[in-house]
């Protein structure tokens, strides 16, 4: 909460790198978010809130942690392109980061629906 208070309140900080850290920052608040419906499943030792809680607390979870894993691939790649750029100032710019944060989010609810049985039942 505080990486999200503090990048979103500085204007310097706006910087379409610190995005990623952003929406990594959002992916990891809602994982963290979903911890006391699994400690009640646990105390519980079954799904407190049925089959639909249950189907509700997996995607959540495949969501964030694949949307967490992804922003982890994006903010290593523009690092790599930011070091390995001959002039050393190959920063990403806004269109590139909405491109990425698009191919990011489309394979990966893609591959979530897929896990869940979305496509294939």
């Amino acid at each position: 909460m505080f990486v999200l208070c503090s990048l979103c309140r500085s204007k310097s900080l706006r910087t379409p790198s610190n995005v990623f850290v952003i929406n990594l920052a959002l992916c990891d608040f809602f994982m963290m978010a979903k911890t006391p419906i699994f400690i009640s499943n646990s105390f519980n030792e079954g799904p407190l809130y049925g089959n639909l809680g249950c189907q509700i607390f997996g995607i959540v979870g495949s969501f964030t942690g694949i949307g967490s894993a992804a922003t982890n691939a994006a903010i290593a790649f523009d690092r790599f392109r930011h070091d390995t750029s001959l002039t050393r100032s190959k920063y990403i710019n806004m269109r590139e980061c909405a491109e990425t944060f698009y191919i990011v989010y489309l394979r990966h609810h893609v591959i979530c629906l897929d896990l869940t049985g979305f496509f294939f039942q």
